[in-house]
């Protein structure tokens, strides 16, 4: 009885959409179906009808510029940092290192058509530690602080974000059982335009 309902409350629907002339005429494949009888053809044209409007209302979708600040920078993005493998050409991991990555948000699309291109000044310190690495799992564990080696400050540091995720530290400093581990990232400026969809 459910499904009867269902399908006759399309059916109205579909009717009155039909009378209002060809902008409708994608209802006509289930207008067909309901007046033979064919439920179960109904019910497929209603799923591709479905179908059809997610992808109408994703093509639909309006490309707004953000002009990226110092100030409003974190309203888009965050900081985040991930564990990175080297590998050797039998693909067998040789080493993880820690890097941080400049990310956009969930909920923000980069616009295809448009180029996103906004420049970025950061400061941030490699101090020394001693690590150990899990390979198989691809992790490192960060240990005790190593006394006598001096940090590397690396303020100043510049980047281009033109993707989504832009990596923020390029190399690693490393000697073994220890590493120079990133951290304390801190923008110092940004400027550029970002194009997202909504």
């Amino acid at each position: 009885m459910r499904k009867i309902l269902t399908l006759l409350l399309a059916a109205t629907l579909c009717l009155s959409l039909a009378a209002c002339g060809n902008a409708y005429a994608k209802y006509d494949a289930l207008i067909d179906c309901l007046e033979k009888g064919d439920y179960v053809g109904a019910y497929d044209e209603i799923d591709n009808i479905r179908a059809n409007a997610n992808k109408e209302s994703e093509t639909d979708k309006k490309t707004v510029t953000v002009e990226i600040t110092t100030e409003n920078w974190q309203q888009y993005f965050k900081i985040e940092e991930r564990f990175r493998t080297v590998k050797n050409d039998f693909d067998e991991i040789e080493d993880v290192y820690k890097t941080a990555y400049l990310v956009l948000k969930e909920g923000y699309e980069l616009a295809e058509q448009e180029s996103t291109r906004i420049a970025v000044e950061y400061d941030y310190v490699k101090k020394w530690h001693y690590v150990t690495i899990d390979k198989q799992a691809e992790t490192m564990t960060v240990g005790e602080a190593v006394e006598d080696r001096t940090p590397i400050d690396m303020s100043g540091s510049m980047v281009t974000v033109t993707t989504k995720e832009t990596p923020l530290t390029q190399s690693r400093e490393y000697s073994t059982g220890m590493q120079a581990v990133p951290m304390d990232f801190e923008i110092v400026r940004m400027k550029g335009t970002l194009y997202i969809t909504e």
